[in-house]
């Protein structure tokens, strides 16, 4: 039997350099790309938002105004979907980067021409970093919210993670149905905006966004069992629930938004100053909280209970870990005391 003389200089035994330092440099440049782009959102998103509490002098007024941002919201959302898709189609990825980018320095410019200029606020000191923290850290109704903010998005992250696995591994369906589960909650959303805005006028905001959070566990959980029912399609069974899951969804975000505002009203007449962009900060601070938590639990559940064709329990599991997270949420709310006179203008 022959035997080849090893080389020495075989390149098979030697580590790829080129490939180390390639994937380093890929890392490095997505871990900025990533920085930067979650900058730029909150440097807009921050004062966008903030301007919701300036606009509106009342409870009712923010909830209406909430409602038709979350609705141009969607809309753009869809716009953007279609757009994206056929641009990325047709030139690529850089192309549709340089559009959508194209489309919202535009479209957020527009808002910098038509918000009103209010008169500056009486304050004749104002607060350093730190007493805002102190004021922050006194102020029980934003710290509630926060709270609440933290543990539902948490939730809400581990719903779209886990979304993908569910269509595949659980509905045996290609990747690509994942858009149609979507547009269904996204649809959804949009025809109960409405309907959260007509009922603010008659319950108390709070009471409807623990509504909204109860109906947001509740379908997370019965995620968990779909295909369990042997006389309906698992399609069926998935398409009914996230039809269910999206008025909830949408009331959520419509209420949430009007809620900070009436915090931010009633901060305002505390301490004397309007702090809009310190309060929204932090609220977008406690967003990405939930999404880093979120990458930490999903991974456990999955390599504890699995996520295979063969053992897809954990994808199971992670909704049903998510609607804990909500009845927590809805259990963090009860401390929240605000009453109209103290959020009106």
């Amino acid at each position: 039997m022959d035997h080849q003389p090893q080389n020495v200089h075989d390149i098979s035994r030697v580590p790829n350099i080129y490939n180390c330092s390639t994937s380093l440099l890929n890392a490095i440049y997505f871990l900025t790309m990533t920085i930067v782009f979650y900058t730029g959102i909150s440097l807009v998103g921050v004062p966008y938002d903030g301007s919701l509490a300036e606009l509106a002098t009342t409870a009712a007024e923010r909830v209406r105004l909430s409602m038709w941002k979350n609705i141009f919201g969607i809309i753009g959302v869809l716009a953007g979907a279609v757009i994206a898709s056929v641009v990325y189609g047709r030139w690529g990825a850089v192309a549709m980067g340089a559009v959508i980018g194209v489309i919202g320095l535009v479209t957020a410019g527009l808002t910098v021409q038509v918000l009103p200029e209010h008169p500056k606020h009486n304050a004749t000191v104002t607060m350093s970093f730190g007493q805002s923290l102190r004021a922050m850290f006194q102020n029980r109704p934003f710290l509630i919210l926060c709270s609440s903010t933290i543990l539902v998005q948490t939730a809400y992250a581990m719903l779209l993670s886990n979304l993908p696995y569910f269509v595949t591994l659980i509905l045996r369906e290609p990747e690509a149905a994942v858009g149609r589960y979507q547009a269904i909650v996204v649809i959804a959303m949009l025809i109960a905006a409405p309907i959260w805005n007509r009922l603010s006028r008659i319950y108390r905001d709070r009471a409807l966004l623990q509504v909204s959070l109860l109906g947001f566990a509740l379908t997370s959980a019965l995620l968990t069992g779909v295909g369990w029912f042997i006389n309906v399609s698992s399609t069926l069974q998935a398409a009914i629930v996230f039809g269910i899951l999206g008025p909830f969804l949408g009331g959520y975000f419509v209420l949430i938004y009007a809620m900070m505002g009436d915090v931010v009203e009633q901060d305002a007449k505390v301490t004397g100053q309007r702090r809009e962009a310190f309060h929204y900060s932090i609220f977008s601070f406690s967003i990405g909280m939930g999404l880093s938590f979120s990458t930490l639990i999903i991974p456990l559940i999955f390599s504890q209970y699995g996520y295979s064709l063969e053992h897809p329990t954990g994808v199971r599991i992670v909704f049903l870990v998510a609607a804990v997270l909500v009845m927590l949420s809805v259990v963090t709310l009860r401390g929240y005391r605000l009453t109209e006179a103290d959020t009106k203008r």
